[in-house]
Protein backbone atom coordinates (compact mmCIF):
# COMPACT_ATOMS: atom_id res chain seq x y z
CA UNK A 1 0.00 0.00 0.00
CA UNK A 2 1.13 4.03 -0.54
CA UNK A 3 2.51 6.06 2.10
CA UNK A 4 -1.32 7.57 2.55
CA UNK A 5 -2.86 4.31 3.16
CA UNK A 6 -0.21 3.01 5.59
CA UNK A 7 -1.43 6.47 7.32
CA UNK A 8 -4.77 6.08 7.27
CA UNK A 9 -4.15 2.49 8.90
CA UNK A 10 -2.34 3.72 11.30
CA UNK A 11 -4.40 6.65 12.23
CA UNK A 12 -7.48 3.86 12.76
CA UNK A 13 -5.65 1.97 15.25
CA UNK A 14 -6.63 2.54 18.92
CA UNK A 15 -3.85 3.34 21.09
CA UNK A 16 -2.85 1.14 24.64
CA UNK A 17 -0.76 1.35 27.35
CA UNK A 18 1.99 -0.87 28.16
CA UNK A 19 3.65 -1.60 31.22
CA UNK A 20 5.68 -4.44 31.28
CA UNK A 21 9.11 -5.97 31.26
CA UNK A 22 11.13 -5.88 28.01
CA UNK A 23 14.74 -6.64 27.18
CA UNK A 24 17.79 -5.02 25.04
CA UNK A 25 20.70 -5.75 23.99
CA UNK A 26 23.24 -3.47 23.17
CA UNK A 27 26.85 -2.19 23.20
CA UNK A 28 28.06 -1.19 27.01
CA UNK A 29 28.88 2.11 25.75
CA UNK A 30 25.43 2.98 25.69
CA UNK A 31 23.55 2.75 28.91
CA UNK A 32 20.35 0.62 28.20
CA UNK A 33 17.41 3.28 27.70
CA UNK A 34 20.01 5.64 25.49
CA UNK A 35 18.68 5.78 22.02
CA UNK A 36 21.30 7.89 20.13
CA UNK A 37 23.53 5.52 18.46
CA UNK A 38 19.89 4.56 16.42
CA UNK A 39 20.00 8.31 15.16
CA UNK A 40 23.68 7.24 13.24
CA UNK A 41 22.39 4.42 11.37
CA UNK A 42 18.90 3.83 9.87
CA UNK A 43 17.32 0.49 11.07
CA UNK A 44 13.63 -0.89 10.40
CA UNK A 45 11.15 1.74 12.26
CA UNK A 46 13.69 4.64 12.40
CA UNK A 47 15.76 6.51 10.05
CA UNK A 48 19.42 7.45 10.78
CA UNK A 49 21.39 10.43 9.32
CA UNK A 50 23.48 7.31 7.35
CA UNK A 51 20.53 7.39 4.52
CA UNK A 52 18.37 10.75 5.68
CA UNK A 53 18.86 14.35 7.31
CA UNK A 54 19.22 14.95 10.46
CA UNK A 55 15.35 16.47 10.69
CA UNK A 56 14.43 13.59 8.74
CA UNK A 57 16.16 10.91 11.10
CA UNK A 58 14.50 9.73 14.84
CA UNK A 59 15.57 7.58 17.77
CA UNK A 60 14.41 4.48 17.74
CA UNK A 61 14.85 1.75 21.03
CA UNK A 62 14.35 -1.44 19.71
CA UNK A 63 13.42 -3.80 22.45
CA UNK A 64 12.50 -7.47 22.57
CA UNK A 65 9.07 -8.63 24.45
CA UNK A 66 10.85 -11.97 25.41
CA UNK A 67 14.70 -12.39 25.53
CA UNK A 68 14.54 -14.51 22.83
CA UNK A 69 13.41 -12.05 20.57
CA UNK A 70 15.98 -9.85 21.59
CA UNK A 71 19.12 -12.10 21.66
CA UNK A 72 17.68 -13.57 17.52
CA UNK A 73 17.80 -9.63 16.56
CA UNK A 74 21.09 -9.54 17.37
CA UNK A 75 22.10 -12.42 15.92
CA UNK A 76 20.21 -11.92 13.01
CA UNK A 77 22.57 -8.15 12.26
CA UNK A 78 26.41 -10.27 12.87
CA UNK A 79 28.71 -10.48 10.56
CA UNK A 80 32.23 -11.03 10.39
CA UNK A 81 33.72 -7.47 11.69
CA UNK A 82 30.70 -7.49 14.67
CA UNK A 83 31.79 -10.75 15.94
CA UNK A 84 34.56 -9.95 18.01
CA UNK A 85 32.03 -7.18 19.31
CA UNK A 86 29.65 -9.26 20.54
CA UNK A 87 31.50 -9.59 23.78
CA UNK A 88 31.10 -6.10 24.63
CA UNK A 89 27.26 -6.15 24.22
CA UNK A 90 24.90 -6.23 27.19
CA UNK A 91 21.37 -7.95 27.79
CA UNK A 92 19.18 -5.40 29.98
CA UNK A 93 15.77 -5.81 31.11
CA UNK A 94 13.73 -2.70 31.26
CA UNK A 95 10.26 -1.76 33.04
CA UNK A 96 8.46 0.69 30.78
CA UNK A 97 5.19 2.36 30.93
CA UNK A 98 3.79 4.13 28.34
CA UNK A 99 0.66 5.38 27.56
CA UNK A 100 0.11 5.68 24.22
CA UNK A 101 1.22 2.25 22.09
CA UNK A 102 0.03 0.84 18.63
CA UNK A 103 -0.11 -2.37 18.00
CA UNK A 104 0.59 -3.19 14.63
CA UNK A 105 1.83 -6.63 14.24
CA UNK A 106 -1.34 -7.60 12.42
CA UNK A 107 0.66 -6.22 9.05
CA UNK A 108 -2.94 -6.31 7.38
CA UNK A 109 -4.56 -4.01 9.76
CA UNK A 110 -1.94 -1.43 8.97
CA UNK A 111 -2.06 -1.72 5.56
CA UNK A 112 1.50 -3.65 4.70
CA UNK A 113 2.01 -7.13 3.47
CA UNK A 114 3.92 -9.01 5.79
CA UNK A 115 6.52 -9.87 3.50
CA UNK A 116 7.45 -6.29 3.26
CA UNK A 117 6.91 -4.96 6.52
CA UNK A 118 9.30 -8.07 7.28
CA UNK A 119 12.07 -7.82 4.04
CA UNK A 120 15.61 -7.73 4.81
CA UNK A 121 16.73 -4.73 2.91
CA UNK A 122 13.97 -2.74 1.83
CA UNK A 123 12.92 -1.18 4.64
CA UNK A 124 10.40 1.43 3.37
CA UNK A 125 7.24 -0.30 3.96
CA UNK A 126 8.62 -0.77 7.93
CA UNK A 127 9.60 3.19 7.77
CA UNK A 128 6.56 4.43 6.52
CA UNK A 129 4.76 2.42 9.53
CA UNK A 130 7.08 4.01 12.05
CA UNK A 131 6.75 7.52 10.68
CA UNK A 132 3.05 7.28 10.22
CA UNK A 133 2.99 6.27 14.12
CA UNK A 134 5.00 9.30 14.67
CA UNK A 135 3.10 11.60 13.19
CA UNK A 136 -0.21 10.47 15.56
CA UNK A 137 1.84 10.49 17.72
CA UNK A 138 2.91 7.67 19.39
CA UNK A 139 5.06 6.93 22.15
CA UNK A 140 6.21 3.54 20.43
CA UNK A 141 4.70 0.15 18.34
CA UNK A 142 4.90 -3.74 18.26
CA UNK A 143 5.70 -5.22 15.75
CA UNK A 144 6.35 -8.51 14.74
CA UNK A 145 10.59 -9.26 14.97
CA UNK A 146 12.08 -9.62 12.03
CA UNK A 147 12.98 -13.00 13.41
CA UNK A 148 10.56 -14.86 14.02
CA UNK A 149 11.26 -15.39 16.87
CA UNK A 150 8.29 -12.87 18.60
CA UNK A 151 7.30 -9.67 19.10
CA UNK A 152 9.57 -6.12 19.42
CA UNK A 153 8.12 -3.00 21.18
CA UNK A 154 9.41 0.16 19.13
CA UNK A 155 9.82 3.04 21.21
CA UNK A 156 9.96 6.67 20.19
CA UNK A 157 11.67 8.20 22.64
CA UNK A 158 11.90 11.73 21.04
CA UNK A 159 7.63 11.29 21.86
CA UNK A 160 6.99 9.93 25.41
CA UNK A 161 4.90 11.73 26.63
CA UNK A 162 4.21 13.15 30.39
CA UNK A 163 4.01 10.17 33.00
CA UNK A 164 5.56 7.53 30.69
CA UNK A 165 8.82 5.93 32.27
CA UNK A 166 11.95 3.69 30.88
CA UNK A 167 13.54 2.27 33.85
CA UNK A 168 16.31 0.21 33.66
CA UNK A 169 16.09 -3.09 35.79
CA UNK A 170 19.13 -4.74 35.38
CA UNK A 171 21.90 -5.21 32.91
CA UNK A 172 24.25 -8.21 32.23
CA UNK A 173 27.48 -8.69 30.04
CA UNK A 174 27.07 -11.24 27.54
CA UNK A 175 29.96 -13.63 26.10
CA UNK A 176 28.65 -14.35 22.54
CA UNK A 177 31.98 -14.92 21.10
CA UNK A 178 34.90 -17.13 21.43
CA UNK A 179 38.21 -15.74 19.27
CA UNK A 180 39.67 -19.01 17.85
CA UNK A 181 43.08 -17.45 16.84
Amino acid sequence: MAGRDVTAAVSALPATSFDGSVWRAHRARYSAADASGSVLVSGRYNRGTDRFAREQSWPALYCGLTRNACLGEIVRHVDADILPLLNEYLLSELHVELTAVLDCRNSQQVGIERAQLLHDYNLDASQSLAEAARNRPAEGILVPSATLLGDVLVILPDRLLEGSAIEVVNSHPMRLYVDRQ
